[in-house]
């Protein structure tokens, strides 16, 4: 069945919401999401099947790319959905000149799932504290030439290397 993004409109709002609360139960509130939605500054997707919402997307561009959330229905992943929605976002990321997406992960979070996609963790503890008291970490992935290689990551190469 085919997924289709489109741009977020405000009839969307329950279900995003409904999604959100299932997938993000201590992390994400309706306040935080009704501001990221809200803002002008973020471009909001939606993903959907059968006309029906089953995933969205916040990205906010400011010089750079930063994926705020993504998420998925519980009985829609592992079906395409979220890398659709991912793919969708790159192309939004790259669009508005963009040549690195950053994200901050929920300690809980798919991180295999991100590093298929590419991305590699930028650092172990970003700076986004939840409000389950977990710190996040900063992901990062290069839009055009592949994967980002963190300074650590570079310096542990060299001296494996010698």
């Amino acid at each position: 069945m085919l997924v289709t993004v489109r741009p977020y409109v405000g009839a969307d709002w329950d279900a995003v919401l409904a999604i959100t609360r299932k997938s993000f139960r201590n992390t994400h509130d309706e306040a935080y999401l009704r501001s990221i939605v809200d803002d002008p500054r973020r471009v909001v997707s939606v993903a959907t099947k059968r006309k029906r919402v089953v995933g969205f997307a916040v990205l906010r561009v400011q010089g750079q790319a930063y994926l705020d959330t993504i998420a998925v229905a519980s009985q829609w992943r592992r079906s395409g959905v979220g890398g659709r929605l991912m793919s969708a976002v790159e192309e939004q990321a790259r669009k508005r000149g963009s040549a690195i997406l950053f994200l901050d992960m929920h300690a809980k979070g798919p991180l295999k799932w991100y590093q298929k996609r590419g991305f590699t963790v930028a650092r172990k503890e970003g700076l986004v504290l939840f409000k389950d008291g977990t710190r996040s970490a900063l992901l990062a992935k290069g839009l055009y030439w592949g994967q980002v290689v963190t300074a650590a990551e570079e310096k542990k190469s060299a001296t494996a290397a010698r």
